[in-house]
């Protein structure tokens, strides 16, 4: 999450009114209107997952929190629920952007992921701050809780495009993981934000977030990588080997998780730009929601 929101949850923890992001446009909700987010449980319940050696009481908090989340998929009159993997995919810290307890999250139909989204609390801060992205061809729904909207973002939120330049995905699935894990680091991003629109490298985790496939749906392999401001994530890059008509191929599409300037380069040439976030609506394929933390 960007830097600018640093100086916004501290004003947040003299006041859980947010008037001064409804100014900006950023479309978030008053905390206050909303139930607090639950803190760390005192004891985990039969069947609750329990705080391990890498779970502290804060990432547990965040756990209870995503879990609460109903996401559902629209498909004409049908919905479908979207399965919540069961670990996050990247636990985060960004100390300068005051940020040092992140976790990221996705939710996926058919072994595709559908929503990923990063929850976190500044330091010292007395409120959760999510950030969410449609990775879906379809419309969603994901209803948040009593008196928070429901996040309704529109059909085909990510724009796929082919990679032209790469080579044919290979027959066997570790050859396709190789080439996807060389294509990834192919690309390049930066952004510009806070302070005085600074410019900020993006680096690759390397290693993808999370791997996915569905054959029968003509995806052989895919995989989830995120370009980060140290390991804070920015945007999500994803990468497919598919089976169409013509023969397999590589495809790509990238999505934001950040409110800055973003810039994506595949070998130097910009491939994806998006401009500093404005108004926010629950309507659209990012959206950004503050709630407080139970006292």
């Amino acid at each position: 999450m960007s830097y600018g929101f640093r100086w916004s949850i501290r004003r947040l923890r003299v006041s859980l009114g947010l008037l001064p992001f409804l100014t900006v446009g950023v479309g978030l909700l008053l905390a206050g209107a909303l139930p607090a987010a639950p803190d760390a449980p005192d004891q985990a319940k039969d069947g609750e997952p329990k705080a391990d050696e890498h779970e502290s009481e804060i990432q547990l908090a965040a756990r209870t929190i995503v879990e609460g989340i109903k996401m559902t998929a629209l498909m004409g009159d049908e919905r479908q629920r979207l399965e919540l993997l069961k670990q996050p995919v990247l636990r985060y810290g960004d100390l300068a952007r005051n940020n040092d307890k992140g976790t990221v999250w996705v939710w996926q139909r058919s072994g595709r992921p559908q929503a990923v989204m990063e929850l976190f609390r500044g330091d010292g801060s007395r409120v959760w701050v999510h950030a969410i992205h449609s990775l879906s061809a379809d419309a969603l729904d994901g209803d948040f809780g009593a008196l928070a909207p429901h996040w309704t973002p529109p059909r085909e939120a990510v724009q796929w495009k082919d990679l032209a330049a790469a080579q044919s995905p290979a027959g066997r699935p570790a050859a396709r993981a190789r080439q996807i894990k060389d294509l990834a680091q192919r690309f390049t991003a930066h952004e510009f934000w806070d302070p005085n629109n600074s410019r900020f490298e993006l680096r690759l985790l390397v290693q993808p977030a999370c791997k996915y496939s569905d054959p029968e749906g003509g995806l052989l392999d895919g995989a989830l990588f995120l370009l980060c401001h140290a390991t804070n994530p920015e945007v999500v890059l994803l990468i497919e080997a598919v089976q169409e008509d013509g023969g397999p191929k590589f495809r790509y599409a990238l999505a934001r998780l950040g409110h800055a300037e973003l810039h994506v380069a595949f070998e130097g040439k910009e491939v994806w730009r998006q401009e500093r976030a404005g108004i926010i609506k629950p309507t659209d394929p990012y959206w950004f929601l503050v709630r407080g933390v139970n006292p």
